[in-house]
Parts: C-alpha cells; structure tokens; sequence
C-alpha cells in the first residue's frame, strides 16, 4: 500500500479516563478501485473506552463511498486496535476521509486527505501454446489479452520481436481498436517449423493507450518450445501463463512542490514472491533525490501487496517527463525476475502568469467545466481584512481581481490569470472567515491544464504564508518612539548617519531630496539668550555671541 499517515490527535492524560490517539492509513487508489483504509486507535490513559458499542462515524468527500461502517464496544487500557474500513474510490482528485470516536462523554476526530489518481487500464497477457510444435504443420499459438483495469484500453498493438510465420492481419503486427474493461481478446498465431529441436517462439511487444492518450508497453516472454516430427494428433496442449504480478505507480505533489512518487506491488499468485525490490530511474538532470534509489521491499505473500515511496525534489518545472523502474524479485522456485515497470508521466509546473479580466459570469462558467485542487490554512492574530489584503497582494500582477464578496463575517474573492506563453487559464477562490480564535482561509484553484495546478496552488499558498509571517515578525519588534522616526522619501541616501541621543534625538524628513556623504546632527541653543542655532554656526545671529566655544 501507498500509505498516508494522518496527523496524531492526543488528548491531556486524566487519572482513570481513556486518552486516545488516532491515526489512518490510507491505500493508494486508482478512480473506481475499492480498498481498505485502517483507522488506528490507540488508548495510552488508564480508563477503558467503553460503550455499547463504541459510536465510530466516518464520513468522506463526495469522490468516497464508505462501504462498511466500524463497530466496537471496548478499548481496554494501555492498548490499541486496528479497524479496516472497506472504501472506494469514485473519482480522481484530492479526498479526505474523517472519522469521529465517541465513548461516553469523550470523543475524539480525525480528518486526513489524500490523492485519488485517475483510473488506468490493465491488460493481462496469457499465451497459450502446445506442449510440441509440429514440424512442417501449423501449429497455433494464441495470446489472450484481458483488460482487468477499470477504463478501455485502446490502440492496442501487439508486434512480434522474434520472426515467426503469423497468421494474422499483417506479418508481424496485430492491431486492436479497443478491450472494454473485465473483456478479453484471442489472437491467434501460426507457426510453421522446417526442422525439430528446440524453437524459441521469442517476445511480444504489446502497447496501448487509455482515455487521455497515454501509451503503455509491455515486453510478453513466451519462450522455448520443442518441434518434433510424427502425427500430430499425439501433440496434447498446455496453458502457460506469465506471472501476475502487477506494478502500479501514482504520484502527488506536496506543498514545498516535491513529488512523493510509489510503486506498488500486487502479488496476484498463489505463492510468495521473495527478496523483492525497486530500483528507481528519473532524468537526474531534472530532479533532485538524496536517498537510495533501490528500496527493499523484503517479502510479498500470496495475493498481498506492498508499496516504495520516493521523495524527488524538482529542480525547475517538470512538464511531460518520465520516471521509469525496474521491480526484481525471487519467484517460488527461487529463480530471480526482473520486471520493467512502464514510465509514468509525472507534471510539476509552476506557471508564469498575467492578469486575465473576464466577467463574473465566464469565471463561474470556466470553474464549473475543468478540474480543481484545494488547500486550507488558518492563522492566529490577524483578521479577516488583513488577510483578503493579503492575499490580493500575493496574487497581484498574476491574478486579476473578478470580485469580492462579504456574507456574514466571511470575505469570497475570485481572480483570474492566464499562463505566459500557453494558452491556458488559472482561476482561483478564497475564502476567508474567522473561525474561534482562527482566521481560515480556503483556496480552491481551476484550470484547464490540470499538470499545473498544485505548482500554481503552492506559489500562492506560500506567498500568503510569506506575508502574514513578515507581518508577525514585524510585530513582536515592538513600537519605536516617533521621535526616533525619520522618514525618507523617493531619496537618495549613501553613508549618511543621523545624530541625535536621548531627549535631543530629533525627527528628520527628507522629501524628493539626493543626500550623499551628509552627515545631519541635532540642533542647540545659544548659552546666552537661548536661540536655537546650527551646529555649524560660529555666532549667534541673535546676540552675536560667539559660539565656538561651547561644549
């Protein structure tokens, strides 16, 4: 499994009351598959949860079906249970899945979210051959193709990388339109051998696509097989199935813009597959990636599966490119396999973006009919109309400002951009609401390139973070006294200093001025009539009193 760990809720220790810990695991899922999520509960007080039963509500998004309510009646002290809660996965997208625990007058909640990738197809190749070729007969060999994914699979071309005589539409290549999914599909070959021995039948090619155009390939290993002269009608036939063990990789970007890349593994045989592992490959020329590619996976059991993460830092945009694998491993009879996972396309893009205006009507209307990701964050200590200003302000000059709305104490703003140099849009929502002693604020992004939606999310995500954190910090400097004040405007000032200590200090304000090497000091008083006079002056123009030698 891909797993998602949620943040751990711990409540204050009271003697003789339960203190439970929650945390999730969650599988990775394709759109349309079912999994299990398994909802860990760990009780560290010295009280027992108790109930008739335990009250366990799960709830999800609405790309989630919960197929099967948890029960329990007890959770002793100083001790933890595990509860598998069947899902599935309606729809591609961010989800989130929460759960509440209720024991008496304790309860306790959690909510993690998580990527559903979008549904792929899978084709599972069974050649069928005899147990001996003919010599100087034809003898069929057939490859079934079924689709156990949960999309068509289309363009599907089968090509033949060890001539053979084939009866087929072409020499060798066989081309599919399409295999629906749970539909199979025979294709039959003819081979003709001249002489007896040994006949190595060699490798099929076998590449299709799914609904977004992305092309799959695999390499079908059929072997040796013996050609023998003699009637044909003592040749008996033999299914030789492949191994089903099946690979299947996804990704998600995360908040700092890195990809968490996984590979699972599903052993679909009736026997442990042993010593298994990953062996990453990625364009190091684009990626970043400080750990061990290979990662050791140990031992998968019959029908079990098990899942490699990878961290990769992106070292610029990431658009169309391929991160590749190859899965090793020990089958039953201890033989080493090696198996090449196909790439998968990976998207990481931070767009370049300009103002788009557009009327509040076309924001609602684009928004409705392409994809979106969504993020929260909450602050302390800053209202609500210090954060719409800032968020305004880091997305200006890349968004443009559609409309502000205030309902109740909440503030909407939708904005609008486009990418620089692609013709594609950015829309974005915020809302911001206080929220006890919070500020909540929930961004929703839009567009129509969907590769560049969690790097646009991120930019402004960030640059909001950034703002509130600058003001925070300029807060706790504390309040300077406005005699200290000195206000320079459109100037230009090089190595000047500005003197003044204590109750002398002064304010100086210098407007549309050019001070270089200038040094301004405080102002004094003649001694003996007490006019104020320039620090500079050998006289006083009041008295005519000479001034040099005053200290």
């Amino acid at each position: 499994m891909f797993i998602g760990i949620a943040h751990k809720v711990i409540t204050s220790h009271r003697k003789g009351a339960p203190n439970l810990t929650l945390f999730m695991t969650i599988p990775t899922l394709n759109a349309l598959e079912s999994g299990e999520l398994t909802l860990h509960v760990k009780n560290t007080g010295y009280g027992y949860a108790n109930a008739d039963p335990i009250s366990i509500a799960v709830t999800a998004s609405d790309g989630i079906e919960i197929l099967t309510e948890p029960t329990i009646n007890t959770i002793p002290k100083q001790s933890s249970t595990e509860l598998d809660i069947p899902i599935k996965a309606l729809k591609a997208g961010k989800q989130s899945v929460s759960v509440e625990v209720t024991c008496a007058n304790y309860s306790k909640s959690l909510r993690e979210e998580f990527v559903v990738y979008p549904p792929e197809p899978e084709l599972i190749a069974e050649p069928s051959v005899p147990a001996f070729l003919q010599v100087g007969e034809d003898n069929v060999v057939s490859l079934k193709l079924r689709n156990t994914g949960m999309v068509v699979a289309k363009n599907i071309v089968i090509s033949v990388l060890h001539p053979v005589e084939i009866d087929c539409i072409s020499k060798n290549e066989v081309k599919i339109e399409k295999i629906d999914p749970g539909s199979d599909r025979e294709v039959p070959f003819k081979l003709n051998p001249s002489v007896a021995g040994q006949i190595n039948i060699g490798t099929f090619k076998l590449s299709f696509e799914d609904l977004e155009d992305e092309t799959y390939n695999k390499s079908i290993e059929i072997g040796t097989v013996t050609a023998r002269t003699g009637p044909s009608t003592s040749i008996p036939t033999e299914e030789v199935t492949l191994a089903k063990v099946e690979i299947k990789r996804g990704y998600e970007v995360l908040q700092n813009n890195d990809l968490r890349f996984g590979i699972r593994i599903i052993n679909n045989t009736d026997s442990a597959i042993m010593d298994v592992e990953t062996i990453l490959a990625y364009p190091k020329t684009l990626f970043s990636f400080n750990d061990n590619v290979v990662q050791s996976l140990a031992n998968i059991d019959p029908h079990g599966e098990r899942t490699a993460e990878y961290i990769l830092t992106p070292l610029g945009c990431i658009h169309n490119e391929k991160i590749d694998a190859t899965i090793t491993y020990k089958d039953h009879t201890g033989e080493k396999q090696a198996v090449q996972m196909r790439p998968k396309e990976v998207h990481c893009v931070c767009p370049f973006l300009k103002e788009k205006a557009m009327r509040e009507g076309e924001f609602a209307e684009l928004a409705n009919t392409c994809e979106h990701i969504q993020e929260g964050l909450s602050f302390s200590g800053i209202s609500v109309n210090e954060i719409t200003e800032f968020v305004k302000e880091a997305c200006a000059h890349r968004l443009y400002v559609i409309s502000e709305h205030e309902i109740d104490s909440a503030k909407i703003v939708n904005l609008a951009g486009e990418s620089i140099g692609e013709k594609a849009y950015y829309l974005l929502t915020a809302v911001i609401q206080p929220y006890n002693n919070f500020t909540q604020v929930a961004l929703r992004a839009y567009s129509d390139k969907p590769y560049g939606l969690h790097g646009f999310l991120n930019e402004i995500g960030n640059s909001i973070r950034h703002l509130v954190g600058s003001v925070q910090s300029a807060k706790e400097i504390g309040i300077i006294e406005s005699k200290q004040v000195i206000n320079i405007i459109d100037s230009v000032v090089q190595r000047t200093s500005f003197g003044g200590h204590g109750e002398s200090a002064t304010s100086v304000n210098i407007e549309d001025s050019a001070v270089q090497r200038s040094e301004i000091t405080s102002a004094r008083k003649c001694p003996n009539c007490g006019k104020e006079v320039q620090a500079d002056e050998r006289f006083c123009s009041e008295c005519e009193v000479e001034l040099r030698t005053i200290k």
